[in-house]
């Protein structure tokens, strides 16, 4: 069953925060994806990934943007769920010796408790890489998961106060 944020609202406020920390606010989706952008961006993904290629280590380090495509929320009672499809870019410095790219679309699936403000289960997965080195991107899988993870179980509950 799908509900609105407006019906939610009514229904567990103040706690209703967590949804909106997810970015389910429908009447404003430019702001919505910016929240879930903002965290995952603070959670750098790209932050010390490096490949060595050709015996050299390169580093993919640099974070270049991340892009909310798809938000969708849904919920009953005090439960809700909500999915994200994303794009994520990591770069290598304008200096480096091989300059070039790494990215991968992403989607993020969790669920939450309205009333406890808690992210009851989360799955991140990187369905597709691209870029110059975009093959490396299968090697820092976890790690770069590991990040959105972080993004959206740590930012979310700081805005359900």
């Amino acid at each position: 069953m799908s509900i609105s944020l407006q019906a939610v609202c009514q229904k567990a406020m103040p706690r209703i925060a967590l949804a909106v920390a997810l970015g389910t606010m429908p009447m404003v989706p430019a702001q919505a994806a910016n929240i879930i952008e903002k965290a995952i961006a603070q959670a750098n993904p790209c932050s010390g990934n490096s490949v060595k290629v050709s015996g050299v280590t390169i580093g993919i380090d640099r974070f270049d943007r991340v892009e909310i495509k798809e938000f969708s929320v849904s919920g009953t009672g005090s439960k809700g769920q909500a999915s994200v499809t994303g794009f994520l870019s990591c770069k290598t410095s304008d200096e480096a010796l091989f300059p070039g790219d790494a990215n991968a679309d992403f989607t993020v699936k969790a669920s939450f408790d309205l009333s406890t403000c808690a992210v009851d289960s989360k799955q991140v997965d990187i369905p597709r890489t691209g870029g110059k080195y975009g093959l490396a991107v299968n090697l820092l899988k976890p790690k770069i998961i590991q990040a959105i993870e972080s993004a959206i179980v740590s930012e979310a509950p700081k805005l359900c106060k």
